[in-house]
C-alpha cells in the first residue's frame, strides 16, 4: 500500500512537471514574433568629399583613386599621376577604423614622396621649369616638408606668375603651414598665447593672396574657392581664440561676403560655403567652451545668420536649377539641425535621402536609410514597399530582414513566413537568416524535431554572429536563444539569460515578451 501511494505521488509530480513545462513552452511560443534582429536601421549618411563629388556629378572619388592607381601601376614613372593620386588620397575622408586610417595616411605619404622623387628627376633635365618646380613643392607639402615646399613655390612664381596652378599650389603650401601652427595651439591648450597666434597669421595672409591670384586667372577653380573659404574660416577661428570681439565681427562679415560671392559663381561655390558653415558649427561645438561666453554666443549667432544668408543666396541664384545645388543645401540643413527637433528633422532627413536615392538608385546606403527612417516611425507599409522594391534591384540580407519585420508588424504572418523561406534559401549561411528560420520553426511547429533543428540553427548563428554583450545585436541573439531554452525545458537557464539581456537592454521588446512569458503564472 505504501509503495503504491509513493508511486502515485511520484507519477503525479512527474505529470505536473510535464504539464508546467508544456505550459511554459506554449506561453513562450505564443510570445514569439519576427523582431528586428539588427542593432538598428542605418538611417544616416556621412557628409564628406566623396559624397559631394557624386552629388555634383563629378567622377566619384574612389573611382578616381582606382583609375589613378591603375595608371601609376602601368606607368610607375608618371610624376603627374602620382601627384594626382596623392591629392585624391588627401581628399578622401578618414575612416573610423584606426588601422584603416593609418593605412590611408601611409598610402598618401608614399604617393607624395614618390611624386617628389620623380619631379626631382625631371628637374634635372629642366631645372628652371616653373610648373615642375611648383608641382614638386606641392608633393613636398603633402610629405610634410613645408619649408622646402615654400621656397620652391616662391621660386616658381618668380619665374612665371601668370599660371593659375602656381598660385593654387602657393595657397595650399601657405595654408598648410598656418593650419599646422593653429592645430599645435589647440593641442597644447595655448589658444590665448598672442605671440603664437600671430605666428600663423602671416601664412594665412599669404594663402589668401595666393588663392585670390589663382581665382583672378581661373574664376571657377574649385580648389582655390574652397581654399579661400577655409582661410577666411581660420581667420575667424584665430580671432575667436584671441578674444578680439570687434575684429572677430569684421572677420565674420568678410567670411559671409566671401562665401556668398562663391555661390554666385557655380555650384562648387555652394560646397565651399557649406563646408565653411559646418566648420564654424563644429569648432564652436568642440572648443566653444574654451572661448569667453560672449565669443561663443557671437559665433553661434553668426553661424545662424550665415546659414540664412547662404540659403537665400542659393534660392535666388539657383531658383530654376537642376537638383545638385538644392540637394547640397538640404544636406547642409540636416547636418546643422539638432536631431532632437522631432518630426521636422525626420521629414527633412527623409527628403535628403530620397534625393540622394534618386541620384543613386542602386546605392544601398540610401535605401537602408529610408527604410530605417520609416521603421523608426513604425511606417511598416512603407518599409514593406521599399524592401520589395530593393529586393527586385539588389537582394541583400539586410533588405530581406526588414521585409520580414515589416510583414510581421502588419500581421501578415503567411507572407512573413514565405519571406523567411526566401531569405534562408538565398542566404543560408547568414546569421539573421538562421535566426529567423529558428524562430519560424519554434513559432509555427514547436514539436521536438522542429526544436532540434532550431537549436542547430541558433548554434550556427551564434558562431556566425560572434559579438560581445556590449554589442546590441548580442541582446537580440540571446533573446532568441533564451526562447529556445524555455521551449526545450531549460526554464531556469532561460530566465537567467533573459534577465541578463533585460538588465543590459531593457528596451528590446522581444526580450520583454519572452521574459513576461517566463514569469506568467
Amino acid at each position: 500500500m505504501h509503495q503504491t501511494t509513493m508511486l502515485s505521488i511520484a507519477l503525479a509530480v512527474g505529470l505536473l512537471s510535464v504539464s508546467v513545462a508544456q505550459e511554459v513552452r506554449e506561453r513562450v511560443r505564443a510570445a514569439l514574433s519576427y523582431p528586428p534582429l539588427v542593432a538598428e536601421a542605418r538611417a544616416d549618411f556621412v557628409f564628406n568629399a566623396a559624397l559631394l563629388e557624386r552629388v555634383l556629378g563629378n567622377e566619384p572619388l574612389e573611382k578616381r583613386i582606382a583609375r589613378l592607381q591603375a595608371q601609376v601601376k602601368q606607368k610607375p614613372d608618371d610624376a603627374d599621376a602620382w601627384l594626382q593620386l596623392a591629392r585624391a588620397y588627401e581628399k578622401r575622408s578618414d575612416e573610423e577604423d584606426e588601422s584603416v586610417e593609418q593605412t590611408a595616411d601611409s598610402q598618401k605619404r608614399e604617393a607624395f614622396e614618390r611624386a617628389a622623387t620623380l619631379y626631382r628627376k625631371l628637374l634635372e633635365q629642366s631645372p628652371e621649369n616653373p610648373t615642375l618646380i611648383a608641382r614638386l613643392a606641392d608633393a613636398l607639402r603633402g610629405a610634410g616638408k613645408h619649408d622646402e615646399a615654400q621656397q620652391l613655390v616662391r621660386k616658381a612664381l618668380q619665374i612665371d606668375s601668370n599660371k593659375a596652378e602656381h598660385w593654387e599650389i602657393a595657397g595650399r603650401v601657405a595654408e598648410d603651414i598656418a593650419v599646422e601652427k593653429i592645430l599645435e595651439l589647440v593641442l597644447e591648450a595655448a589658444m590665448h598665447d598672442t605671440e603664437l597666434l600671430r605666428g600663423a597669421r602671416p601664412f594665412l595672409r599669404e594663402a589668401s593672396t595666393a588663392y585670390e591670384q589663382c581665382l583672378q586667372r581661373a574664376p571657377d577653380n574649385p580648389e582655390a574657392m574652397h581654399g579661400l573659404a577655409r582661410v577666411e574660416f581660420w581667420e575667424v577661428a584665430l580671432f575667436a581664440m584671441d578674444e578680439s570681439s570687434p575684429t572677430l565681427e569684421a572677420k565674420l562679415q568678410n567670411l559671409q561676403q566671401r562665401v556668398l560671392e562663391f555661390i554666385k559663381r557655380s555650384p562648387q561655390g555652394i560646397e565651399a560655403a557649406m563646408m565653411t558653415l559646418i566648420s564654424l558649427h563644429v569648432i564652436n561645438a568642440m572648443i566653444g567652451d574654451r572661448f569667453p561666453p560672449e565669443t561663443a554666443e557671437q559665433l553661434r549667432k553668426s553661424t545662424e545668420r550665415l546659414w540664412r544668408a547662404i540659403e537665400a543666396q542659393v534660392e535666388s541664384t539657383y531658383k530654376n536649377a537642376d537638383a545638385p545645388p538644392r540637394i547640397l543645401m538640404r544636406l547642409a540643413r540636416v547636418v546643422l539641425q539638432d536631431t532632437t527637433e522631432g518630426e521636422m528633422t525626420h521629414e527633412r532627413f527623409r527628403e535628403i535621402l530620397q534625393a540622394l536615392h534618386s541620384l543613386e538608385p542602386d546605392n544601398m546606403q540610401w535605401r537602408l536609410g529610408l527604410i530605417g527612417l520609416d521603421a523608426s516611425q513604425a511606417k511598416w507599409d512603407d518599409v514593406e514597399r521599399l524592401a520589395r522594391e530593393s529586393l527586385q534591384r539588389q537582394p541583400t540580407p539586410e533588405i530581406h530582414h526588414w521585409l520580414i519585420v515589416a510583414l510581421d508588424r502588419q500581421g501578415k504572418l503567411d507572407e512573413a513566413n514565405r519571406a523567411i523561406d526566401e531569405f534562408y534559401r538565398a542566404f543560408p549561411e547568414d546569421a539573421y537568416a538562421m535566426l529567423f528560420r529558428s524562430l519560424q520553426l519554434m513559432r509555427m511547429r514547436g514539436d521536438e524535431a522542429a526544436l532540434a533543428q532550431a537549436g542547430e540553427l541558433i548554434r550556427a548563428a551564434t558562431r556566425a554572429l560572434d559579438v560581445s554583450p556590449d554589442d546590441r545585436r548580442w541582446g537580440y541573439r540571446e533573446s532568441v536563444r533564451a526562447a529556445h531554452m524555455a521551449m526545450t525545458g531549460k526554464t531556469d537557464e532561460a530566465r537567467a539569460l533573459i534577465q541578463q539581456v533585460r538588465q543590459r537592454y531593457p528596451d528590446i521588446q522581444f526580450a520583454e515578451r519572452v521574459a513576461q512569458a517566463l514569469t506568467d503564472q
